[in-house]
C-alpha cells in the first residue's frame, strides 16, 4: 500500500512539473523572432501575458486574444508590425445572400516580410518581399493582387509595387542618397490612382498614376514623415505628422503645406476673440487619424494626451481620457468605421474605448508582451478590431 501511495505521489509531482513547461514552436523570420521566448506570466487576476504580434478582439474590445498562427510550426511571435490593411473582395454571393464576408487582410512587419490571411487571422500567409526592412505598406483598393510597400535595399531607400499578389515585385521609386528611408505611404481613399510618400528627412513626392510617376510636393515640411491622412469628404486636403514634432495640413492636395502652428496663428488673427482651445502641441505628438466620416476632425496622439479638432485643426481641444493614460504615448488609435461616436485607443498595455466621443471610457487590461503600434477595426464588422505589437525604441 505504501509503495502504490509513493508511486501516485511521484506520478502527481511530475504531471505538475510538466504542466509549467512551455513547448513554443519555431519562430517565424529573421534570427531576432528566435531566442527565449520567456514564461507566461498569470497574475492573480488571471491576466495572462503572452507572446504574440497581432491580437483580435470579437466582442468590441472587451477580450483580445493571439492570432498568430502560419503553419504547425510556425508562429508570428516577435515580428514587429508596423500596420495593418484591409482588402474587400467583391464576392457577389455574399452580398446576395448575405453571407457574412471576411476581408482580406495585410500586416507589414519591420524585419520579417509580409503576412496575408482570408479567414479573419486564424491562418497566415507569408509574402515574398525584396528589401531586408518593410517600412511602410499599403494593400491598393484598385485589384485585390495590387499592393505598394516600402523598404532598403543597397541601403537606400525605395517603393515597390506587386500586380500579382506578391509573386514579384517592381521597383517604383527610389532615394537618390543612401541616408534617406521612406518611412510612410498612403493610398488615397478617393482615388486609387493617387500616393502619397514622406522620407525620413520631410521629401513628401506624389504619384497621380499608380506610382509610375512621381512629383515633389513637400517643400515647407521638415522631420521625419510617419503619417500621411486623408479628409473624410474633401479629396484636397491632406495632413502629415512630423513625428515628434509638428502637424502640416494641405488644402490643395499637397501642392503647397502649413503646420498647424501657424493655421492657427493665423485664425487668431483674423478673430482675436474667438476661443482657439488649448495650445497646438509641439513635442511628442506620435500619431495622427482623421475621422472617416466627419469632415475636418481630425486627432493627435502624443506623449502626454489626446487632442481633437472639430474644424481641420483651426482649434484644438483636449480630451478628458483617464489621467494614468496620460503618462504613456499614444501611438495606436481609431475610430469606429461606421461609428464616429466610438474611439479606441491604447495607452502602456491597457486598451481604452468610448462609445461617446471621448467623454466616458471602458477600460480592458491587455495581455501583450510589448507596445501596441497599431490598432484597426474590421471595416465590415467593426465589433472585430486587430492590435499590431511593435517594440518600440
Amino acid at each position: 500500500m505504501l509503495k502504490k501511495i509513493l508511486s501516485l505521489s511521484i506520478l502527481s509531482f511530475v504531471l505538475v512539473v510538466l504542466s509549467g513547461c512551455s513547448f513554443e514552436p519555431p519562430k517565424l523570420g529573421s534570427a531576432k523572432l528566435g531566442g527565449d521566448e520567456g514564461s507566461s506570466d498569470q497574475s492573480s487576476f488571471g491576466v495572462k501575458t503572452e507572446a504574440g504580434s497581432i491580437w483580435r478582439s470579437d466582442d468590441g474590445g472587451k477580450t483580445f486574444v493571439p492570432k498568430i498562427t502560419v503553419d504547425e510550426k510556425r508562429k508570428i511571435t516577435k515580428a514587429d508590425v508596423l500596420n495593418i490593411s484591409f482588402l474587400l473582395r467583391d464576392d457577389a454571393r455574399a452580398q446576395t445572400e448575405e453571407i457574412r464576408r471576411v476581408p482580406n487582410i495585410y500586416i507589414g512587419t519591420v524585419e520579417d516580410m509580409i503576412f496575408k490571411t482570408s479567414d479573419g487571422a486564424e491562418i497566415w500567409e507569408p509574402i515574398n518581399f525584396p528589401p531586408d526592412k518593410v517600412y511602410s505598406f499599403v494593400a491598393s483598393r484598385r485589384s485585390i493582387d495590387r499592393m505598394y510597400a516600402t523598404g532598403v535595399v543597397a541601403k537606400r531607400g525605395k517603393i515597390f509595387r506587386t500586380i500579382d499578389g506578391g509573386s514579384t515585385w517592381q521597383d517604383m521609386y527610389s532615394e537618390p542618397g543612401t541616408e534617406t528611408t521612406i518611412v510612410s505611404l498612403a493610398e488615397h481613399p478617393m482615388d486609387v490612382n493617387l500616393l502619397y510618400a514622406g522620407t525620413s528627412t520631410g521629401t513628401v513626392v506624389l504619384s497621380r498614376d499608380g506610382g509610375d510617376t512621381w512629383k515633389n510636393v513637400g517643400t515647407a515640411v521638415n522631420g521625419p514623415i510617419t503619417g500621411i491622412v486623408f479628409d473624410a469628404k474633401d479629396k484636397n486636403i491632406v495632413y502629415l505628422l512630423a513625428v515628434n514634432a509638428k502637424v502640416y495640413t494641405s488644402e490643395d492636395a499637397g501642392d503647397t503645406w502649413l503646420d498647424l502652428d501657424y493655421v492657427r496663428a493665423e485664425e487668431r488673427k483674423k478673430n482675436p476673440k474667438a476661443p482657439v482651445g488649448v495650445a497646438t502641441p509641439s513635442v511628442g505628438i506620435v500619431s495622427l487619424v482623421a475621422d472617416p466620416y466627419i469632415s475636418g476632425t481630425l486627432y493627435i496622439g502624443t506623449k502626454a494626451g489626446l487632442f481633437r479638432s472639430r474644424d481641420f485643426g483651426k482649434t484644438l481641444e483636449k480630451l478628458n481620457i483617464i489621467e494614468s493614460a496620460e503618462k504613456f504615448p499614444i501611438r495606436a488609435f481609431a475610430v469606429n468605421p461606421k461609428n464616429s461616436q466610438e474611439i479606441v485607443f491604447v495607452a502602456g498595455r491597457t486598451f481604452y474605448k468610448s462609445v461617446n466621443a471621448g467623454d466616458t471610457w471602458s477600460v480592458t487590461m491587455l495581455g501583450i508582451d510589448r507596445d501596441v503600434s497599431v490598432i484597426e477595426y474590421d471595416p465590415l464588422y467593426p465589433e472585430v478590431l486587430y492590435l499590431g505589437l511593435r517594440k518600440m525604441k
